[in-house]
């Protein structure tokens, strides 16, 4: 689930979660700067200690971290490049 807060911020929480996660919740804050837009985002999760095996046999909650770390960043940053193609998208059919 996914809220747009005015101005420059969308916040969210996972609602289905996979296997390795108890919870997780996050948020982009979108900057204007000369440049273009800078997008921040941050992720919270919750760590199910019971699932760390499926990850691996010794699997230690700081290599879930790191794991989660790579996934959630490479997913977010997808997330967003598909907003932004939507964006861009829609900019030039309204300029068409």
């Amino acid at each position: 689930m996914r809220v747009c807060l005015p101005g420059n911020k969308i916040v969210y929480k996972q609602i289905s979660l996979p296997a390795l996660l108890d919870g997780h919740t996050g948020h982009w804050v979108f900057t204007e700067t000369p440049e273009g837009v800078v997008a921040h985002a941050r992720h919270t999760a919750t760590i199910k200690p019971s699932a760390l095996p499926l990850l691996g046999e010794g699997t230690t909650v700081a290599d879930a971290r790191k794991y989660l770390r790579r996934v959630l960043s490479t997913n977010s940053l997808q997330t967003l490049r598909y907003a932004q193609q939507f964006a861009e998208e829609r900019g030039h059919a309204a300029h068409a």
